[in-house]
């Protein structure tokens, strides 16, 4: 799970964001998922995951962990070689009885990740090479969630064999509201939660935010499993 430092401070965007992050973590510990088969990415060492008000200690895995933070660490914005490493660790788990699950919630822009509020992006073709060396490492399946604007402008450059690509939208906007309760990955998170399969998950939140009107009836959710880097054509959502 990838969770930045969000850009800006309308409508409570970190909290927002640190919302959609957290509740993405918490669907998978709901699911079955132990602390050590998550890592978890983020710019604030000292997340509170289950709301208690407590810093959940062992939760957040880099770049900076509340234990770093204790010994007078101080927090950091995420790079590029964050995401390296984490990979890295993906891959020493060896051959996976399910797919790896990318997580993404923050900011971009077209073609790109933003990792801090500046200058700190990681491209679609970084990322696509970086999956493209961890399935070829492990010969695991890869499942890429995306919650941010302009995320589907990364599908062609993701896309690829054994692999679902998922995005919360299209190459414009994505929306939220009710500081983050209202959004594409809260909705699809909770159909996980439910036992719903990521293809059935994917066109119950697709079909549904439109009901919510504007703006969330501009927003267009893709899917993308055939490796033809094509979003929602007829051939997608076999492997989902």
């Amino acid at each position: 799970v990838i969770h930045p430092r969000g850009q800006g401070r309308g409508y409570n965007q970190a909290f927002s964001i640190e919302f959609m992050a957290t509740h993405a973590y918490r669907t998978l510990q709901a699911r079955g998922y132990d602390n050590d088969e998550l890592y978890f990415l983020s710019y604030k060492p000292d997340v509170d995951i289950n709301g208690d008000g407590m810093v959940d200690r062992n939760v957040v895995d880099g770049p900076i962990t509340a234990f770093d933070l204790v010994t007078g660490t101080s927090p950091r914005d995420l790079t590029r070689a964050d995401i390296q490493k984490a990979f890295e660790w993906a891959k020493q788990q060896g051959q996976l009885g399910h797919p790896l699950l990318v997580i993404f919630v923050d900011h971009a822009l077209t073609g790109q990740l933003r990792l801090d509020p500046f200058d700190e992006v990681l491209t679609a073709a970084e990322l696509g090479a970086m999956l493209n060396d961890y399935q070829q490492a492990t010969g695991n399946q890869v499942v890429v969630i995306l919650e941010a604007c302009h995320t589907g402008s990364l599908v062609k450059e993701l896309a690829a064999r054994n692999r679902i690509v998922i995005t919360s939208t299209d190459d414009d906007l994505a929306y939220y509201d009710n500081l983050g309760t209202f959004s594409f990955s809260k909705f699809f998170f909770d159909n996980l939660r439910r036992g719903e399969n990521l293809f059935s998950a994917f066109q119950t939140v697709k079909a549904k935010l439109p009901t919510y009107g504007h703006p969330f009836n501009l927003q267009a959710p893709q899917l993308e499993d055939d490796g033809d880097g094509q979003a929602n054509t007829s051939n997608d959502g076999r492997l989902a």
